[in-house]
Formats: C-alpha cells, structure tokens, sequence
C-alpha cells in the first residue's frame, strides 16, 4: 500500500494525505534536469542526484547514471525510490497494513538456539566479537583492532556492485552496493535498490557482471536479498560481527559503489546509535560521520575487526548538514534477511488493515477532532475492523491499553502480537460514539 504525508498547515483534512512543500525532495537530473557524468563507471552523460530541500531529509543513496523510464503514474514526481524515507519534522502518515510484529522487535537467537531458529534455517550467521590475544590459529587481535588497510583488504571481494536495468532501455538506470551473504548467491542490499522493479546485475571485483534474481525485498527495514547463479563464481562471504557491541565514538568504514566507483572506502566513527530517523523504517538505525555517498546504498558497514555491523541505506542532505550516514544494525537486519531467504517477505508479521494520520493538537483542531489518536483514511476490506463496521472517518484512540498520540505507538504495541492474536481497540466513530471493539490481526505477506 502506498505511503502518505501531511502538512496540517496547508492540507486541514487529514484524510488528504498530501506531503507539505517544506519537507519535500528534489529529484534532479533523471526526471529533470541532467547534470554531468559523475564517475568513470557511470556510461552516460546524465547523472542524478539527490538534493534535499529545506532541513533536508534522509535520503536512499542509490545513484541513477541514466534516464530511467517514467515511474508508474501513483508514484508522484517527488517521491524517491521508497516513500519510506521522509524529511525530518515531516508528520508521517503509515499505510497501516500496519507492518510490525515481533520480528521488527525480537531478534532471532544467532547463536542457534530458541525456537525461532529451530523453525526456519539461519542464512546471516553473527560472529562472536574477536578477543584481545591471540586465537586458536595463532592470529594476533591487538586492542585498537585492524588498521584500515587490513579492513579494506578483508571485507573488498565481499562487498559488490549492482547494477540495475530497465526492459525499455539497453543502458543501465542505476547502481548501487551490495554485500555477500553466502556461496550460494545469496546478495543482500537495500529494497529501495530493487523494489522499483528494475532488473539487477551483480559486479564483482574483477569486473564480472552476472543477471540476479530478487528473492524478496522490505521496504519497511529497507532490506533486499538478490541472488546470482554461482557456477564459476567466487564468492567471498562477509564475516557479520555483533552490532550490539557498538559504542560511540568507534571506528567504522564504509565501504561500497560510490557515485560509479567500485571499492570506495571511506572511515568515519560512530556517531549515535539507535537513532530513530524520522523515516517509515522500523529499525533504529547506526548513525556515522564516515563519507556515504550515492551508490552506496546496500553496503557494508564494518568494524575494527572488519565484521560487517551494518548495512548503509541512507543519509541527510542539506546546506547546513554535513556527514550524517545511517545504516541498519545488522543484529536488527539478520531476522529479516533470514525471512526474506525462507519465505520471500518477513513472516509472522501482524496486519491491522488500515490506513492512519496521526492526529495533533492543529489537524485535530481544525477537523473537530480529538488532539490524539490515529485518524482512518482506508480500511482494507478483507480486515477484521472492517467486518465489524470500522470506516474512513473514524480515530483509533488506544490499542491494547496503550494510547495512541503517533504511529509509532500502534507499531511498538503491534510488535507484541502474532498472526491470530486478538487486540483491543477503543475507536471514536465519525457518529461521536466511542467504542471498543477485539479485532482479529492477519499475517502481511506483502513487501510494505
């Protein structure tokens, strides 16, 4: 379902679900106006990149070095590969299909046991953190970890690019990162890199090019598992450390397919940790100053002992904000990436079946309604609230107790339950009457 913005100042109706000018993006040069080639891997004159206006927003850093076809006509001209990164301050409505459930909040077990991982095969595998000493194979961890050199020297044939291709067209429309999960094939990277439906390539360090299949992608983390045939290929898995175990100030780097150039690796620090970036992302995300740049979306995020800890995915953009990357923790990441591999989307997440705008003191004001609460835009007809006579108009006040002032309420409290589950809602009509109905929460099975 399609994600929806609302700027109360200039849309009073918060069934509107208009975005405000103030927290908008400017797409240039694919769809407007074209600026010069921005690397020597780029194969056209026309690059594009992405500006944001005003405070600026996070943005996915996923580099179009040609013209790609025109969007379906819902996706609107300033909406950037996945609605789910928006502009800080933004009053973010969430198309409540309303994806949560407890594999956003409770991470699979990755040292094998519990009862998660008993019941699908585990594909990410979390290494231990290194200890100072020597290892059993007589290797020396110092306390500072590696030096860049040695990161770069062990992570750079496990972090790959992807090329991306449009059926209209024989140019590619874009690039960005990955990075290998196994000797099976399996890629992992963003889904704003695949869900535009655009045909991926993998590259690899050598220069080869091989086709990829999407296996499954959620827009939701921003996650994307691709896979390549690995006859004849050599596949040189990523070693994935504990991203737990960050703290600030820790040396990060970066490395992926920056602006068109392959093996780019820049260092930073960790900057904050569980940022909650205000974006349609579920995860909190790692924050770094080290340099993430179009092209980069998908890759690796390492530590001082070079074990993969994130997954670069976005950064903020603007006149008066510098060295601002965000990456998803790959503790958080494993789950999903595990689902997405068994079941092709994230399984055992709870769907309400309606979509919301979190009302405020202003947009609640104005329509006559309470200051607090999810107001309803759709009701999906195969949802339970539907069967029992929940319609546009009506506001979601509390779910299991908890009340309801954002989105991110309902989706913490969502995480709580399982496909089957029964949750109380207490619902003002659009007739005046409160009401508490026990509605039935359903599997989502979709990529949003």
């Amino acid at each position: 379902m399609a994600d929806y913005y609302n700027n109360p100042n200039q849309n009073p109706d918060p069934s509107t679900g208009s975005s405000g000018s103030d927290s908008s993006y400017h797409f240039s040069g694919a769809q407007g106006s074209f600026g010069s080639d921005g690397g020597p891997e780029s194969g056209s004159s026309y690059t594009a990149s992405y500006q944001a206006e005003s405070s600026g927003g996070p943005i996915p850093e996923i580099r179009y070095s040609a013209v790609p076809p025109k969007k379906p006509k819902k996706k609107r001209g300033k909406v950037i590969l996945i609605a789910s990164l928006v502009s800080v301050g933004m009053i973010c409505v969430i198309a409540l299909s309303m994806v949560a459930g407890g594999m956003l909040a409770q991470r699979i077990n990755w040292s094998g046991s519990g009862s998660e991982s008993e019941s699908q095969p585990e594909h990410l595998i979390i290494s231990q953190t290194p200890t100072v000493g020597s290892d059993d194979d007589g290797t020396t961890v110092s306390a500072t970890g590696m030096t860049t050199r040695e990161i770069a020297a062990k992570a750079l044939d496990s972090v790959v690019g992807i090329n991306l291709y449009s059926s209209q067209q024989v140019e590619r429309v874009g690039e960005a990162s990955g990075i290998v999960l196994d000797t099976n094939g399996y890629i992992i990277t963003n889904a704003h890199v695949v869900s535009d439906g655009y045909s991926p390539t993998v590259v690899f360090g050598d220069g080869t090019e091989v086709a990829a299949t999407v296996i499954g992608y959620d827009t939701r983390t921003d996650l994307a598992v691709v896979k390549v045939d690995p006859t004849g290929l050599t596949l040189v898995p990523a070693e994935f450390g504990d991203s737990d175990t960050l703290q600030l100030g820790d040396d990060v780097v970066a490395i992926g397919n920056a602006s068109g150039y392959y093996n780019s690796v820049s260092k930073g620090v960790v900057s904050g940790l569980n940022r909650d970036v205000s974006t349609n992302i579920s995860i909190q995300l790692i924050q770094t100053d080290a340099a993430i740049n179009p092209g980069n979306s998908g890759g690796a995020l390492l530590n001082q002992y070079g074990q993969v800890v994130g997954i670069n995915s976005s950064k903020l953009a603007g006149e008066e904000i510098d060295s601002m990357g965000f990456a998803i923790p790959i503790n958080d990441a494993k789950p999903i990436i595990d689902s997405l591999i068994n079941y092709g989307y994230v399984k055992d997440r709870v769907a309400l079946g309606v979509t919301v705008v979190a009302l405020n003191d202003v947009n609640g004001a104005m329509m006559g309604l309470p200051s607090h609460g999810l107001y309803i835009t759709q009701v999906d007809a195969s949802s339970d609230l539907y069967a029992q006579g929940i319609t546009r108009g009506d506001v979601i006040l509390t779910a299991g107790g908890v009340t309801l002032t954002q989105n991110s309420d309902l989706l913490k409290e969502l995480e709580n339950y399982k496909p089957g589950d029964t949750i109380e809602l207490t619902i003002l009509k659009g007739t005046g009457e409160e009401v508490t109905i026990h509605a039935v929460l359903h599997e989502m099975t979709s990529n949003s």
